[in-house]
């Protein structure tokens, strides 16, 4: 490859003065204690207004990080609150669900029983029993129960029957103790009170006769209902109401914890029609409460509360609780918690009431702490933002502090000192560019990432959340990414600028069509079919000067920026013409507002700002302009005279003349080309991968076919094709072809749509019946239908490319087309690069990734892993000399490498261009054909998409973003 033209702009080395070399000291011999006097007022003035800006950037950075860190802690916290009264509601709808189901089955069993009569025995009931506990499933409650009414005159009966019944169950080992203290009624506690039932004048009982299940509630058998005052009343109103829930009580199989809490139980009861009987339904509402929030989060505290109706809230009763710790464990609350100071309680979501047989229950949710997850996620923003401002704080500061100790030297310094003096000043500005490109780039770096990988996480996790709470956090992570693209744009301009200020400014001058290559590219980067303003170019489109054109569009592109961001309605328009024979004129006019007079005298300094509205901008725009400008011996100007021709906006006009002659079509051709342009057009570079590729081409003429068959032999270096007159031909051929397919078992990973890797598609063809024939967008709909027939296979994508020499890009795209040309043919190389973008990349390869700082290792990585498939593997170095051990005994496919790795003081003397340079040359390695990627954190070394040398390609710090970092890996590893 033949090498760029290149074109330093070098600190001048003559004899002359020093006053006459270095323009910021042209002043008469006779003022020299003056100047003096003067430099030393501006260098105080200069170091307190680097020690204000530094001190202001760490003061707004670290407002801004401390407000978004607060803005995302309370968003969290908000929709943690929405998610606790959305659990709350469904909690509320599962007790009623579980209430009404206890309802029904205490209802089937109150039916059966007054079906009989009354006239029920223990295995009906046990059957009976099962069948309504196993359709309650997991919210089977803790027993049934059937009181019978007994007579004192029936009780010896009944405790004989009651017995028998029992050993039949339990077998005929029941031991004594029980036949004496559970087979026989208790006569010693009943005492009457004023729900005593009035049909038992005499002594009677309400004996639990049967209870499902009946081994683990056997104490409960022949217990006396009416021996406590509390459940005569509890009858009484079963029987007045047809149902009543009783107040709580305890079982007595249950026992006190360790911790002295009770399980509270109540009871259901319904009386049994046409008899004196009830049946009961006994639940625990501590098992029901774990049940139901077993998916509860950390820090969830849940009550339960039972009154009356006609009582209010005045006698209140606690019933049971859970809570969840922060290992997800549910635990039972105890003590007791008071109602109404619960409600007063800080972190209380909410309270709902149930109304449920006669009683009234209270469900209410408690926060006891907050996820600590939100506010780490908090602190690592504020941290993360307050340590960038300070890195750029540092950095301002240092290159404050360096100019002014390098300006007071030169001003001390005696003539035949100043040339020395201006060396060490430029070595010193070298030096802190790189230490800004390597030490602040590098957390950039980071930062700009992992935003990324915590934005793709919670767009995940926040699927189900409300559209109000996405959209809020995606607006918030979109304030800290655009904070960190402002930073970094921010350190770039700074880098030119110094390095336009220092004299190590390197102009990469070629051949460039001022037009295609400068002004067009900048219209299409700002202009949007949404913007108030019309933008235009008015250049000839034969245009050719010697530039470097990477800076010429950085300059038209900074001031078409700055017209974008105050123009309101009429015109952008980028214009450029031939001055002369040795000069060229490029204008950027706007409609804007205009710019101030009060300013146009400074706006070409530092941090001025040209807007009177509003400081948008870091204000080193225009100074960098200039700095562009004058490394390529040319002038900026502003046109005072100038009117936009629309009312209410005079608008401005900024003129940029450069000393360059328009290239005649000989010159143009006789120059070598750059680096770029020899890859761009390269003949020599075809596709290569790996197999012939299977092409099917449909089109109705028989020229294109065979222009289009050349065309592709040009540039793949193994094709096999097919081609087609008409859409149904090519449907018949494809349906052939998959039928092949699916009898070939050695097939299955063929192209989706009939083992084909591209298919180009014309749009008008005449067809070869007397039907309507296909077009090329009916052919492109039913290819793509073949791929979902078997889209379970995971195939290989065919990829469809449509030409017409009509506008139909819209109707193949919009028909499933993944690309289109449009006739007459582009030059080939423009049809290569559509296929190589096209194509997928390899399914397996091995990656080395070389730099000295381990974090940019993994966030090399986790790039790559973005863009390629998943059976890559990844090996790692973090010196040369470990790559190059790696390389000796290891064939690797791409290759990662830093540029700067050298260090000495750590044993380390090879860089990345060692590395690369044993790669290619030395005997031992066996990654010789490898893909290199360069790393550098220098711009002047980044040339991105065609820069590229056979198949290595140099990238800037961060890296791009994986769809360009995606076509980079095609070429490099498909072009050969």
């Amino acid at each position: 490859m033949t090498p760029a033209l290149t074109k330093a702009v070098p600190v001048e080395k003559s004899s002359i003065s020093p006053q006459e070399k270095s323009p910021e000291f042209i002043k008469e011999d006779q003022l020299e204690t003056e100047r003096h006097l003067k430099r030393q007022q501006a260098l105080k003035k200069r170091f307190c207004s680097g020690w204000v800006l530094a001190c202001s950037v760490v003061f707004f950075g670290s407002s801004l990080s401390l407000a978004i860190a607060l803005l995302t802690y309370y968003k969290n916290v908000s929709l943690r609150e929405v998610q606790d009264r959305a659990l709350l509601d469904q909690w509320e709808i599962s007790l009623h669900q579980i209430f009404a189901s206890y309802d029904l089955a205490l209802y089937a069993l109150v039916s059966y029983a007054s079906g009989v009569n009354g006239n029920i025995d223990g295995e009906s009931f046990r059957l009976h029993s099962e069948n309504i506990l196993s359709i309650l499933g997991e919210n089977d409650p803790e027993n049934l129960g059937y009181f019978k009414f007994v007579n004192i005159s029936e009780k010896q009966d009944y405790e004989k029957e009651s017995l028998d019944y029992v050993l039949s169950r339990l077998g005929e080992n029941t031991t004594l103790e029980w036949n004496k203290e559970i087979a026989q009624i208790p006569e010693e506690f009943q005492r009457r009170t004023e729900f005593y039932p009035s049909y038992c004048p005499d002594e009677c009982f309400y004996p639990i006769q049967y209870v499902e299940p009946l081994t683990s509630n056997l104490g409960a058998v022949n217990f006396d209902i009416l021996s406590r005052p509390d459940r005569q009343k509890d009858l009484s109103l079963a029987r007045k109401f047809g149902r009543q829930l009783s107040h709580p009580f305890e079982l007595f199989q249950d026992q006190v914890g360790d911790d002295g809490r009770i399980p509270f139980s109540v009871a259901l009861i319904r009386p049994v029609l046409n008899t004196l009987d009830f049946v009961d339904i006994i639940i625990k509402f501590d098992t029901v409460l774990k049940e139901i929030t077993k998916s509860s989060s950390p820090g969830l505290v849940t009550i339960l509360h039972q009154t009356t109706k006609d009582i209010g809230r005045k006698n209140v009763e606690f019933v049971g609780g859970t809570e969840v710790n922060e290992n997800l464990e549910s635990s039972f609350v105890w003590p007791p918690v008071n109602y109404h100071e619960l409600i007063k309680q800080d972190g209380i979501i909410g309270s709902r009431r149930i109304d449920w047989s006669g009683e009234t229950l209270f469900v209410t949710l408690r926060r006891d702490y907050i996820d600590r997850s939100y506010l780490v996620t908090a602190v690592l923003i504020a941290f993360l933002g307050i340590g960038m401002s300070v890195v750029l704080a540092y950095s301002f500061f240092i290159h404050e502090k360096s100019v002014a100790a390098l300006t007071r030297s030169k001003i001390e310094a005696k003539n035949a000192k100043v040339i020395a003096v201006e060396r060490a000043r430029t070595e010193a500005e070298k030096s802190l560019n790189e230490y800004i490109a390597h030490e602040v780039r590098n957390p950039l770096s980071v930062a700009y990432y992992a935003l990324n990988f915590v934005s793709g996480t919670l767009v995940t996790e926040l699927k189900t959340s409300s559209v109000r709470t996405r959209e809020s956090i995606e607006h918030d992570l979109h304030l800290v990414g655009s904070s960190l693209q402002y930073i970094h744009e921010l350190l770039n301009n700074m880098l030119d600028l110094n390095q336009t200020k220092t004299g190590i400014f390197k102009l990469e001058e070629r051949p460039t069509n001022i037009r295609d290559d400068i002004l067009q590219p900048v219209k299409d980067l700002l202009h949007r079919h949404t913007s108030p303003f019309d933008m235009k170019v008015l250049c000839p489109a034969s245009l050719y000067v010697n530039v470097d054109p990477l800076r010429l569009k950085q300059i038209v592109l900074n001031l078409a920026k700055n017209s974008t961001k105050f123009v309101e309605t009429g015109f952008i328009r980028l214009t450029a013409k031939k001055l002369s024979d040795e000069e060229i004129c490029i204008t950027v006019d706007d409609s804007g507002p205009g710019i101030p007079d009060k300013i146009r005298q400074n706006m070409f300094q530092k941090y001025q700002f040209i807007g009177d509205r509003l400081r948008q901008g870091s204000g080193i725009g225009l100074c960098l302009c200039k700095g562009l400008v004058d490394a390529m011996n040319g002038t900026i100007t502003l046109r005072e005279d100038y009117d936009s021709g629309v009312p209410g906006h005079p608008g401005s006009s900024f003129v940029i003349t450069i000393p360059r002659r328009e290239l005649s079509l000989s010159e143009i051709n006789s120059v070598p080309m750059s680096r770029q342009d020899s890859v761009k057009f390269n003949a020599h570079l075809k596709i290569d991968i790996g197999r012939p590729l299977r092409i099917l081409i449909v089109d109705d003429e028989v020229t294109i076919r065979e222009v289009l068959k050349k065309t592709l032999q040009s540039i793949i270096s193994k094709v096999e094709f097919a081609e087609t007159s008409t859409g149904e031909s090519a449907i018949e051929l494809v349906r052939n072809n998959e039928l092949q397919l699916r009898n070939d078992p050695g097939l299955l990973n063929a192209p989706d749509i009939g083992g084909y890797d591209v298919i180009f598609v014309d749009q008008f063809m005449s067809g070869s019946s007397l039907l309507m024939p296909y077009t090329g967008e009916e052919t492109i709909r039913f290819l793509v239908s073949v791929r979902a027939q078997h889209e379970e296979l995971r195939r290989p994508f065919t990829k469809i490319i449509g030409i017409s020499a009509n506008t139909c890009k819209d109707l193949h795209i919009s028909a499933g087309a993944d690309e289109f040309v449009r006739k007459p043919l582009p030059p080939p190389v423009e049809i290569q690069s559509s296929i190589v973008h096209l194509l997928p990349l390899p399914p397996v390869a091995k990656v080395l990734v070389v730099d000295d700082e381990q974090i940019n290792v993994v966030i090399t990585e986790r790039v790559v892993q973005q863009c390629v498939p998943p059976g890559w593997t990844y090996s790692s170095a973090t010196s040369g000399e470990a790559a190059i051990d790696l390389i000796s005994s290891q064939a690797f496919d791409v290759i990662f490498v830093d540029k700067n790795m050298k260090n000495e003081a750590a044993g380390y003397k090879l860089d990345g261009s060692d590395v690369v340079n044993f790669l290619r040359n030395n005997p031992k390695s066996k990654s010789k054909n490898a893909v290199v990627m360069h790393i550098s954190g220098d711009i002047a070394h980044v040339t991105y998409g065609d820069d590229s040398q056979d198949n290595e390609f140099f990238l800037g710090k961060p890296l791009p973003s994986p769809s360009e970092l995606s076509k980079l890996l095609k070429r490099g590893l498909y072009l050969s």
